[in-house]
């Protein structure tokens, strides 16, 4: 956390010393692969990676020739599959049927972009926190599970509350973690490999040992504008 936190300061460092340098700004959109890291006393059962999506914005300012300063406004779609019932999930087979969770978040990383090479591909990298805030935490039974859930709860899908302090909260409304990239740029489309490490306990649910964080691999495709 405190490698984070001094992160941040030396971004916002730089970024005063490049207020006059010319920016640019894009737009991006992707793929997610998303799961929860769990506690070693967890009860969740069998979980399993959930697809999702990313998009938003991009605004670059350029540090020197081969470096960055990157942020933006985006949307990133996580969660998880889950069978409450203990059936294994296997690889490219799921259970007949399962519980989704499906949580969207409003993203805003802060990173440090490099990239090197003289010819049109050059390689870059990118690396830096990001802070989130959830904007709804969904979920959904599937398959077997939907009329047992029908039966039980009235219906098959609906909204986890969030936040803090209410006892029926489930999720809290913030996240953050650490983002890495790589991938080529073409002039000016970039195409991108991705890993969110969250680190904040996402959840009310379980004691601390119990604790559910955010992970996400993600592939992107980018476009940025030109410069003004």
């Amino acid at each position: 956390m405190k490698q984070i936190v001094l992160y941040v300061f030396l971004l916002f460092f730089l970024f005063e010393f490049e207020t006059h340098a010319q920016k640019r700004f894009g737009i991006k959109a992707g793929y997610n692969n998303t799961f929860f890291r769990t506690g070693e006393d967890d009860d969740l059962g069998n979980i399993d990676a959930k697809n999702g999506f990313n998009i938003g914005g991009i605004w670059e300012v350029p540090l020197s020739q081969r470096a960055s300063f990157e942020t933006g406004l985006g949307f990133e779609n996580k969660g998880v599959n889950y069978d409450p019932l203990g059936n294994v999930f296997s690889f490219g087979k799921k259970p007949e049927g399962y519980l989704q969770y499906d949580l969207l978040y409003f993203n805003l990383p802060l990173t440090l972009r490099f990239k090197w090479g003289e010819g049109l591909v050059k390689p870059t990298f990118a690396i830096g926190p990001y802070f989130s805030y959830l904007l709804s935490a969904k979920y959904k039974f599937t398959g077997d599970l939907t009329a047992m859930a029908e039966t039980e709860y009235g219906d098959s899908d609906g909204v986890f509350e969030v936040g803090f302090e209410e006892e029926d909260d489930v999720f809290i409304p913030f996240d953050l973690g650490l983002s890495i990239s790589f991938g080529i740029a073409i002039e000016d489309v970039r195409i991108e490999l991705g890993y969110d490490r969250g680190y904040m306990d996402i959840q009310t649910m379980y004691e601390m040992d119990n604790y559910i964080k955010n992970d996400v691999y993600k592939i992107s495709l980018s476009y940025m504008f030109g410069l003004y």
